[in-house]
This record gives C-alpha cells, structure tokens and sequence, in this order.
C-alpha cells in the first residue's frame, strides 16, 4: 500500500473519531465546564487537520491530476474540494466566530455537517471506485471465458 494512501486513511479515520468525540463531549454552554479530554482531543483533531490538508496536497497534485481525464468522476472531484474547503473555513470560524451566523445554527453543526458530508463523499467516491473496478474484473473474466 502507498504511503500516501496509508496517510489519507490515518487522517481520515483520526479525524472522524476525534470530530465525534469532541461533538460529542463539547458543551453547548460556553459557561459549562468543559470534558477533561476537550483539551487533548482539540489537539490531536487539530494535528491530524495539518496532516489531512498536507494528504489533500499530495493527493491535488498526484491524484487528482492523473484522473482529472475521467469526465466521470468531475463531481466526486468538485464535491470533495467544496466539503473540504467548507470545513477549514468554518474549522476556523470555531475559533472566531460569526454573530450573524450564531442566530441561525452554531458554527459547531456547520461543521459537524461538513464533516459529515465529507465523510459521504469520501464514501460514494470509494464505492464508485469499487464497483467500477469490480465490473471491469468481471468483464474482462466473461470475455477471457468466451475466448476459451
């Protein structure tokens, strides 16, 4: 296995785990006392966050680049950069705020949302994958039998 497949999956699961153990133990009250863990979890979400952008990196550059010819996975593509730049912006409005957006909904389920359908993404695009690569596997096993 590549490394930079190793790496995506590190991050990827990290984060997942790390984005719902701190959904899960964040006060909804600012005034609330905060979960003994909230301050090493917020760490490690944060250092798994620079080693998932340094993946994105690779993966841009890599990637993206070699199967950016299959016109058919355009919209995997584009949906995991919006999901993904949706999530460092409002991963950077947690730490800074926007009133106007507070009245709505909080900045933590925007990017609760976020991480969810990057998850979605990340999981649609892995099945497509599959299942793509899965057919070509029993095609080319239909037609090597015919040729027998």
């Amino acid at each position: 296995m590549k490394w930079s497949r190793i790496l995506l999956w590190l991050s990827i699961v990290g984060l997942t785990t790390t984005g719902i153990a701190l959904y899960i133990i964040t006060p909804e009250d600012e005034w609330a006392m905060p979960h003994p863990m909230n301050g090493p979890l917020r760490m490690a979400h944060g250092w798994l966050m620079l080693l998932s952008l340094l993946v994105l990196g690779g993966f841009l550059s890599e990637h993206v680049k070699r199967k950016w010819r299959k016109v058919a996975k355009h919209p995997d593509g584009v949906m995991h950069l919006i999901t993904w730049f949706g999530l460092i912006i409002s991963g950077g409005f947690l730490y800074y705020p926007l009133e106007t957006l507070s009245a709505l909904m909080s900045m933590k389920t925007v990017h609760w949302y976020f991480g969810l359908g990057l998850i979605a993404v990340f999981l649609f695009h892995l099945g497509r994958y599959h299942l793509s690569h899965h057919l070509m596997v029993k095609k080319s096993l239909n037609k090597s039998r015919t040729n027998n």
